[in-house]
């Protein structure tokens, strides 16, 4: 490892030592791995605040970026999820429930900076293909996590339309009340 890469590592794990839940070490741990590809530029974007939720890792990561002149863009939480053949009403939904959170997308070469600021200007909406690039991961791993939330998706909808015996009407404010989804 190079010595500078080596030092933006050690900054990264002495911020993961400042947090007392030991249960998140080894996800802190990957997240130092994570940045540090984004660094030496095996990956273009490193995304942080979207799993993680501790303040002080987040403000620390930030506040390094920062110093390390990167640039960082909040911005929505991405989202490719092949809607599709979900009712509109249950998409509109989920895609309200999404659009309060906040993430930050760390980024020093220019085309990942202005992909970036695409996508959160599109409010978060992506193809899996291009967060697959963007975030460095495989395709096939991203795919599997959209395909696993559509699962989740129509599991969600199954349960409306059991308890309901699928009418509309009753299912829509089910879904945005609240209410428990014993399968």
């Amino acid at each position: 490892m190079k010595p500078i890469l080596k030092d933006i590592y050690h900054s990264l794990t002495a911020l993961v030592k400042k947090i007392t839940d030991t249960s998140i070490g080894t996800e802190l741990e990957t997240e130092c791995l994570d940045f540090v590809a984004m660094i030496s530029g095996l990956k273009p974007v490193f995304l942080l605040g979207r799993g993680v939720k501790y303040p002080e890792w987040i403000e620390g990561v930030v506040s390094l970026s920062q110093n390390l002149e990167l640039n960082v863009l909040n911005g929505p939480f991405w989202d490719a999820t092949p809607y599709g053949g979900l009712p509109s009403w249950y998409r509109k939904h989920c895609q309200k429930e999404l659009a309060p959170f906040q993430a930050y997308y760390i980024a020093s070469a220019r085309d990942a900076v202005e992909a970036v600021s695409k996508i959160n200007n599109a409010g978060g909406k992506l193809g899996m293909t291009e967060e697959a690039h963007l975030l460095g991961y495989p395709n096939c791993c991203v795919a599997a996590h959209y395909n696993r939330s559509l699962r989740y998706h129509r599991a969600t909808l199954s349960i409306l339309k059991r308890l309901t015996d699928g009418n509309e009407a009753q299912m829509i404010p089910l879904l945005t009340g609240g209410a428990n989804f014993a399968p």
